[in-house]
């Protein structure tokens, strides 16, 4: 788990909080909850299914795929489509 940092206004904070009590959870359950289920109804324009779905169980694969492609850029090996 990571930590974010949320800004709340005072309605909405006080909402949240008797919302937590009556349901007898934190509110950050709630928020999780309720961030898990906007997640999986909002429609994200331009990225195929699929994306963000599957883990290559190698942590860095990202970041160097980016250093890998940075480095093909800067030595003229990728080429806009045409």
């Amino acid at each position: 788990m990571h930590k974010t940092t949320l800004y709340l206004d005072e309605q909405t904070r006080q909402a949240l909080r008797m919302l937590a009590a009556h349901e007898g959870c934190t509110q950050t359950h709630i928020l999780r909850e309720a961030v898990a289920q906007y997640a999986k109804s909002a429609a994200v324009a331009g990225l195929p299914p699929g994306i963000g779905a599957y883990r290559s169980g190698q942590p860095g694969l990202a970041a160097s795929t980016r250093a890998t492609v940075r480095k093909a850029a800067s030595a003229g090996g990728l080429r806009r489509g045409r």
